[in-house]
């Protein structure tokens, strides 16, 4: 399938879509995908505008904070690290890939960036893929319809064109879907409402496979968001849950604000992308993005504290799957700032076996990191004192085992954090 080898990126600023940058993959690298190197290079008229406006400090309007604005052609021997963000992956990545008819391989990474990221979590998005989507005609959903009968949903979704209508570019393994919900608490696909009839964005999701321990894992993400709620990790909302058949979780998206009837879209950059990794499935330590945050965040005491606390959380409740896409900065209002939690489920449960991705360069394989060691390199490399913060937070998470009962957790994931709590405060 033969493409036109740039793309145009464009950014949501001022209530409205403008056309800020464009990358353009060297030829003879685009069998590589994202490794393979390019040219990017922000919009004369952007850059100008910009300028002019005085803008250029400004966090919002840079296409990603480690790209500021100036009138300079970069030849890059990879992807800009986040283009990554915009790629479809996991479950929305294999569905792209039937509707195409393509296989799964690098060498697609780009083709898939000008079909499938036309709607992606954050303020930015690939021009040519938004011209290929297709509208979504259809009645909304109850709570209850998209629980009752999952697979009819499902279906239902695939006829109606979910998937290229506004669901093009989400990542993770288990099936998600963007949807708006109305004032009549009806729920639709992303881009079948106008914006004056939304209410409130989600992402709703249903359990990674068909086995009940998929639903198990699924359920219980939905009771750690209300236990990291009250440990005081920042939760924007949580999530509700639907067992009508099979689970299905609905989480209010923390990357779309409402405000007078306007649709604000918040910058989005995973810590991925700001350690600037070009690459899936690649790892890094604790180390490297801490640093990152460090270097982006605009509170970065605070923000080094909350990473650190949900480390220790992630611990505690089984969440090995804590790879740096599961970890993002959100740019709004001048600032730069971690994220809501998301993604936290007891994923040490899942049949494939996911290990602890992200580790420390100081842990040892396999055992909980020492905590004086953790605060001395805090300390150390950075000039941040975080005993008294993570004394005080492990005082509160001393109580999640008791909180996972009173949630009717299961017995062998409070047996597994009981023992994780005595390694933590030993």
């Amino acid at each position: 399938m033969e493409i036109n080898l740039k793309c145009t990126i464009e950014i949501f600023i001022s209530n409205k879509w403008e056309k800020a940058a464009t990358f353009e993959p060297f030829e003879n690298e685009i069998m590589s995908g994202t490794l393979g190197g390019g040219i990017f290079e922000y919009d004369i008229d952007y850059v100008g505008y910009i300028l002019e406006n005085e803008f250029q400090n400004d966090p919002l309007y840079r296409i990603s904070p480690s790209f500021p604005v100036e009138f300079k052609t970069l030849e890059m021997k990879s992807w800009p690290p986040f283009m990554l963000d915009l790629l479809p992956g996991g479950f929305a990545r294999q569905k792209w890939e039937k509707l195409l008819n393509i296989r799964n391989g690098p060498e697609n990474d780009f083709l898939l960036l000008k079909k499938a990221a036309g709607n992606p979590v954050g303020n930015l998005r690939i021009r040519e893929a938004v011209s290929k989507a297709i509208p979504i005609k259809g009645t909304g959903f109850t709570r209850s319809q998209i629980a009752a009968n999952t697979e009819n949903f499902l279906n239902t979704a695939n006829s109606l064109g979910a998937l290229t209508g506004g669901n093009s570019s989400i990542q993770g393994e288990a099936p998600k879907y963007l949807m708006v919900k109305d004032k009549n608490d009806l729920f639709h696909f992303e881009g079948s409402l106008q914006e004056n009839e939304i209410v409130e964005y989600f992402i709703v999701k249903f359990p990674r496979g068909k086995k009940d321990i998929d639903e198990v894992i699924l359920k219980t993400e939905w009771l750690y968001c209300k236990i990291a709620e009250k440990m005081g990790l920042n939760i924007r909302k949580v999530p509700d849950y639907c067992d009508e058949n099979r689970g299905v979780l609905f989480i209010p998206r923390f990357d779309r604000v409402i405000q007078s009837g306007k649709i604000k879209r918040i910058g989005y950059f995973s810590l991925a992308a700001a350690t600037g990794l070009s690459q899936f499935g690649k790892s890094v330590t604790h180390d490297s993005l801490i640093s990152a945050v460090n270097n982006f965040s605009t509170d970065k005491q605070q923000d080094i504290c909350e990473y650190i606390k949900r480390d220790y959380f992630n611990i505690v409740v089984g969440n090995t799957d804590n790879h740096a896409r599961n970890s993002a900065f959100l740019i709004k209002n001048n600032e730069i700032r971690l994220s809501p939690l998301f993604d936290i489920a007891p994923m040490y449960l899942d049949p494939e076996g996911i290990v602890r991705s992200t580790r420390w360069s100081f842990e040892e394989y396999g055992k909980t990191p020492q905590t004086q060691k953790v605060i001395t390199y805090i300390k150390d490399n950075f000039g941040i004192d975080i005993s008294k913060e993570l004394s005080e937070f492990f005082n509160r998470i001393r109580s999640t085992a008791q909180e996972m009962k009173e949630l009717k957790i299961r017995e062998d994931i409070i047996e597994r954090a009981e023992k994780k709590i005595e390694e933590i405060i030993s």
